[in-house]
């Protein structure tokens, strides 16, 4: 077939197949280009650094442990007019408390000291004291003593006397002993004598005239010594039961701050004990006494019980000491023939 061209087109195939052997050798013999840029690796972020160990957790801290109160000094009397003294922490509310209700409270001062009056109802069976302290944050702390009180009996109505044969006069009874107080501690039940008194109180501030009769208790065996408005008053010793008596005569109306002062064998000032009492005179107490605004304290006599009747509620006590506070240092503390003058019915 390539015998079959014609000349020229034999030219043009050779010309053609010329072109391409040379297109072939030069593609085969050029150098070499440069080498492809290599693509950009990718960014690798180096090894994250290991997580620090957490701290072990701090042991908690132990609190500190509360003073627990106690009671130091109990007194009850056959008619159940109860005394209770000891110590808490500063400036706790102190509930006292029978048979686990709160019969009565006091505010312990700034040296944590506390003392409180009331009466405790008739009951055929013991019952047991106790004490809990409400410190300023608001925590309860429980008092390890737990004293046992004795039954109390209800008072009896005196009989009916009849005419009768006259016949030797009977022996007078017996004044019937106050009613034991057993105290409860870890180490066990003890009675609670004159010996477990250690510091001087006063339980009583009676008007009499223009004296003053002054009752309370004490170490057995020490010497109190009295004084209104720092001026010695009176001495007096306290007996083995850790009773003492005092008048204090020619006493003026009007406002006396009593001290009491507990004195050992050598004449140190073992105790001390403080209030202020109100000595009315008679033309004022006269005048008073028909005054719905003012009252006379009677023996027994609490600010709650006169709250009570005054005011329908026994929680107006704290109107009624406000106004009265110049008297009266301690609302649980308030004695027989101090005048109170008692605030507006809310």
């Amino acid at each position: 077939m390539f015998g079959a061209l014609s000349q020229a087109a034999r030219l043009g195939i050779g010309a053609v197949a010329a072109v391409a052997v040379a297109a072939g050798a030069w593609l085969y013999s050029r150098p070499p280009g440069p080498p492809p840029t290599p693509a950009p690796l990718a960014a690798v972020a180096p090894p994250a650094a290991p997580e620090p160990a957490p701290a072990p957790a701090a042991a908690p801290e132990k609190p500190a442990e509360r003073f627990a109160p106690t009671l130091d000094v109990v007194r009850v009397d056959t008619a159940g007019s109860a005394t209770v003294a000891g110590q808490a922490e500063a400036s706790a509310r102190v509930s006292l408390r029978v048979d686990d209700a709160e019969i009565a409270f006091a505010n312990a001062d700034g040296a944590g000291a506390y003392a409180s009056l009331f009466t405790l109802p008739p009951s055929d069976a013991p019952r047991t004291l106790t004490v809990v302290a409400t410190g300023a944050d608001g925590v309860d702390v429980a008092g390890k003593d737990r004293v046992i009180l004795a039954p109390i009996k209800a008072a009896e109505k005196p009989l009916e006397t009849v005419a009768a044969a006259p016949e030797a006069a009977p022996k007078p009874a017996a004044d019937p002993a106050a009613p034991a107080a057993l105290k409860q501690t870890e180490t066990g039940v003890a009675v609670i004598t004159a010996a477990d008194i250690a510091n001087v109180t006063i339980d009583s501030v009676t008007y009499d005239g223009d004296a003053i009769k002054i009752g309370g208790r004490g170490a057995g065996g020490a010497i109190v010594r009295l004084y209104l408005n720092n001026v010695d008053s009176a001495s007096a010793p306290i007996g083995a039961d850790g009773a003492f008596g005092a008048d204090l005569l020619g006493v003026a109306a009007g406002t006396y701050t009593l001290r009491a002062d507990q004195l050992d064998s050598a004449g140190k000032v073992t105790s001390r004990y403080e209030i202020d009492i109100t000595k009315a005179a008679p033309q004022e107490l006269a005048k008073a006494a028909p005054a719905p605004a003012v009252i006379e304290v009677a023996a027994g006599t609490t600010l709650w019980a006169i709250a009570k009747a005054k005011f329908g509620d026994g929680l107006m006590y704290v109107q009624v000491y406000e106004a009265n506070k110049d008297k009266i240092r301690d609302p649980n503390l308030i004695y027989p023939g101090q005048v109170l003058s008692m605030p507006a019915a809310p």
